[in-house]
C-alpha cells in the first residue's frame, strides 16, 4: 500500500480508518482518521518515503516522537505514537479543526491586509508558550506558518514537533519542506544539535511576515520600508530574532515574547485596531473563516450558518459537541402554551413567551453584512475580526455575550453587542431563549433527583451485595494465588582461561517488566488526557501482524542453548580490558524469531560490541504473531 493508494475506508495501523485525505507536503500526505478503538478524529501523516526509507532517521525520529508525546499544552497539537503499515510509516497526532497560519497570512495578502500589532501579539505569544513547554522535552525545529494551526475557537496549535530535527544533516529533504524559508540557517547543516536558537530564529520569520505580510528577504530590507507606522521597537526585536548566530539572538522563547509586549505598549496610535494588549499569560486569537484549505494538520470548512427558518415555531439548539438535537415544538423550545393548545404552562407565563416570540433559527439565518469588520472585545482581549453572522453564530454557541463590546474596525465606532443595531433583536430573543432552556433543564433535574431517591434503597442494597462478593472473590485471589516470579537465575560454568562466567536471566521481557513498573508508579487519580491521548503505543502493526509477544519462558530456554556461543567474545574481550566484571546484554527479537539489535553495556559500537552482535544473530527464536519484543540478561565474571 503506498500514500497515494490511500483512500476513504483503508484502515491503517489496524485501527485508524481514513476518511479524507488533507493535502500534502514535504513531511509527507496528512490524513483524517477515525481512531476505531476511541471512535475519535486523528490525524495521520504518511511519512515521505525519503523518510521511511532511511533506517538512520527512523531510529532518531522515534526517539524525538517518543519525547514529544510526553508533550501536554494547550498550545501544543498532541503527537500519539509513531507505527509501520507494511512499507508506510506513519505518525497519529491529535485532529484539530481550523486553518493553519499560512493560509491566513496568505489570504490577507490577497487582500492588500497584514495583521495588526495586537493581532501579531496573540499569535507569537501562544507560539511562545508551546515552545517553551516543548523545549523541556526536544527542539521543534522549524515552527513555521505551516506547522501552526488555528482552531475554529481562535486557539493556537503547534504541530509537527520533533520531526525535522530528526532529518541527516545536508539533507535534500530540507529543500522540499513549504516553511524551508523560515528555518534557521545552522539547522540543514546540524540538526540534531540545534538549540532553542532555531526556534528563535523561525519565530522572528514568522512575527515578519505577520506584520509585512512578506517573509524577511536577503539583504534584508527594513520593515518601515515594507509597512508605514512599524515602530523601531518592534523591528529591533524581530531584527535580533533573525541574527545569523545563534549567540546573537534572544536565549529564551520567554524573552522574545516579553520584548515583543513591551515594544507595542507605547504604540496604540500607529496601529489603529490595537488597544493595549494584557500579559503574556491569557492571549487569545480568533482565527479567520477560509474557503478550501490546502494542507494543514486537520483542517475541515467550518459551518455554514442555517440556512432557512424551519417550517414551524420549532428551535433546534446545538448540543455540547456541536450536534442538532430535537426539542419540543413551540417557541424557544417550550412544550405548547395556553394560546396553542388551551392548556396554560407557567414557565410560558413567567418568561413572557408566547405566539408573537421571534424565532431564533429565522434569526441565525439573516447573516447581514458578510463583511468581517468586527471586533469582539471581551476578558480585554481582541477577537476577530468577524462578520455580524459569525458574531451570531459565536453567541449562540456561548462564545460571547450581549454585554461584550463590538468595535467596527473601519470607522472605529464601538458599543455593546446588545445596543448594536443589527444585533440587538437577536440579542434580546437569544437572551429568552437561554432562560427558559435553564428553567427546563432545573425542572428535569428536580424530577431526575426525585427518581434518585426514590431507588436509593433499592440501588443501597444492590451496591452492598456487589462490594460483599467482590470482596470475597478478592480475598481469594490474594489468599490462593500463586506468587509471581521476580527472577530466575541459570549459572554457566565455563572456564575458558580459568575465567567463570555467570549468566542471570531477566524473569520477563523487558516491554512486559516496563508496563508492570509503569502501573505500579500510576497515581491514584489521573488527569483527563486531551482528545485520542490513549492512542500511546501503535507498535509494528500491520493488517497481517499480531501484538504478541515473546514469552519469557521461551526466551530463557533459547538463550540456555545458545549462549555459550557469546563467551569467547566475553573472553577475548577480558583479555583487552582485565577490569570487565560485568557484560549486561540487551536485545530485540522480531516476530520472525531473528535478533534485530544487540546492545553491549549500553554500547552500540566498538569490537566487543560487533562479536556479540555477530553472535546473538545466530541464535534463533520461536517465531510468534506480534511486533518487536525486548529482553536483556547479564553475565557476571569472576575466578
Amino acid at each position: 500500500m503506498t500514500a497515494q493508494a490511500l483512500t476513504p475506508g483503508n484502515i491503517i495501523g489496524g485501527r485508524f480508518q481514513v476518511e479524507a485525505h488533507l493535502g500534502g507536503g514535504g513531511l509527507g500526505d496528512l490524513y483524517k482518521a477515525l481512531d476505531q478503538k476511541t471512535e475519535k478524529p486523528v490525524a495521520i501523516r504518511i511519512l515521505a518515503s525519503e523518510l521511511a526509507r532511511s533506517d538512520e532517521v527512523m531510529e532518531r525520529l522515534r526517539g524525538q516522537i517518543k519525547r514529544a508525546s510526553g508533550l501536554n499544552h494547550k498550545n501544543i497539537a498532541r503527537v500519539f505514537g509513531m507505527g509501520k503499515e507494511g512499507s508506510l510509516r506513519y505518525l497519529a497526532s491529535e485532529y484539530i479543526e481550523g486553518h493553519s497560519l499560512r493560509q491566513l497570512v496568505e489570504r490577507k495578502r490577497r487582500t492588500g491586509k497584514t495583521f495588526s500589532l495586537k493581532g501579531a501579539y496573540n499569535v507569537i505569544a501562544h507560539l511562545c508558550n508551546a515552545l517553551e513547554e516543548g523545549h523541556h522535552q526536544l527542539i521543534h525545529g522549524l515552527p513555521g506558518p505551516g506547522a501552526v494551526i488555528v482552531n475554529r475557537a481562535g486557539r493556537v496549535k503547534l504541530a509537527d514537533f520533533g520531526i525535522v530535527a530528526a532529518m541527516q544533516p545536508n539533507s535534500a529533504f530540507f529543500d522540499q519542506l513549504g516553511d524551508r524559508y523560515a528555518m534557521a540557517p545552522e539547522l540543514p547543516l546540524a540538526p540534531e544539535s540545534i538549540t532553542a536558537a532555531a526556534d528563535v530564529f523561525t519565530v522572528g520569520v514568522v512575527l515578519h511576515e505577520l506584520l509585512t505580510g512578506v517573509p524577511p528577504s536577503t539583504p534584508r530590507e527594513p520593515m518601515s520600508n515594507l509597512v508605514n507606522g512599524i515602530n523601531p521597537a518592534v523591528e529591533s526585536v524581530v531584527n535580533r530574532c533573525l541574527q545569523g548566530e545563534p549567540s546573537g539572538r534572544f536565549t529564551t522563547l520567554a524573552e522574545v515574547k516579553a520584548a515583543f509586549y513591551a515594544a507595542i505598549q507605547d504604540d496604540s496610535v500607529q496601529d489603529p485596531v490595537a488597544q493595549k494588549p494584557q500579559p503574556p499569560t491569557q492571549a487569545h486569537v480568533q482565527a479567520q473563516p477560509q474557503p478550501q484549505p490546502q494542507a494543514p494538520l486537520a483542517v475541515v470548512s467550518p459551518q455554514a450558518p442555517p440556512q432557512g427558518a424551519p417550517s414551524g415555531p420549532v428551535v433546534t439548539p446545538m448540543g455540547p459537541l456541536g450536534g442538532i438535537q430535537p426539542q419540543p415544538t413551540g417557541p424557544f423550545g417550550l412544550a405548547p402554551s395556553a394560546t396553542t393548545s388551551g392548556t396554560f404552562n407557567p414557565l410560558d407565563a413567567q418568561l413572557g413567551a408566547g405566539p408573537q416570540a421571534v424565532n431564533i433559527q429565522s434569526l441565525l439565518a439573516e447573516t447581514g453584512d458578510a463583511t468581517e469588520r468586527w471586533l469582539i472585545q471581551k476578558d480585554r482581549l481582541d477577537f476577530g475580526p468577524f462578520s455580524l453572522g459569525d458574531i451570531k453564530q459565536q453567541m449562540y454557541k456561548g462564545e460571547f455575550s450581549g454585554d461584550e463590546i463590538i468595535v467596527d474596525q473601519e470607522t472605529g465606532d464601538r458599543g455593546s453587542i446588545r445596543h448594536h443595531p443589527d444585533l440587538a433583536e437577536f440579542t434580546r430573543v437569544l437572551e429568552r431563549h437561554q432562560q427558559v432552556e435553564a428553567a427546563h433543564q432545573n425542572v428535569a433535574q428536580a424530577d431526575r433527583q426525585d427518581r434518585r431517591r426514590r431507588a436509593l434503597v433499592v440501588s443501597i442494597v444492590m451496591v452492598s451485595l456487589v462490594v460483599l462478593a467482590g470482596a470475597g472473590i478478592g480475598l481469594w485471589y490474594f489468599v490462593f494465588r500463586k506468587p509471581p516470579e521476580t527472577r530466575e537465575k541459570i549459572v554457566y560454568r565455563d572456564r575458558p582461561g580459568n575465567l567463570s562466567i555467570k549468566v542471570a536471566f531477566n524473569s520477563e521481557p523487558a516491554d512486559q517488566a516496563k508496563k508492570r513498573r509503569a502501573w505500579r508508579k500510576r497515581p491514584r487519580r489521573r488527569k483527563k488526557q486531551a482528545s485520542g491521548s490513549d492512542v500511546t503505543y501503535l507498535g509494528d502493526a500491520s493488517k497481517s501482524g499480531g501484538d504478541a509477544l515473546l514469552s519469557q519462558g521461551k526466551i530463557q530456554r533459547t538463550m540456555a542453548r545458545g549462549v555459550n556461543k557469546l563467551t569467547r567474545c566475553v573472553q577475548n574481550e577480558y583479555r583487552r580490558n582485565r577490569t570487565l566484571r560485568k557484560v549486561t546484554i540487551a536485545f530485540g527479537v522480531k516476530g520472525s524469531g531473528d535478533v534485530s539489535y544487540s546492545k553491549v553495556n549500553g554500547q552500540t559500537s566498538g569490537p566487543f560490541h560487533r562479536c556479540i552482535s555477530r553472535k546473538m544473530r545466530l541464535i534463533k527464536f520461536p517465531k510468534y504473531d506480534g511486533g518487536l519484543t525486548h529482553a536483556s540478561f547479564t553475565m557476571t565474571l569472576g575466578f
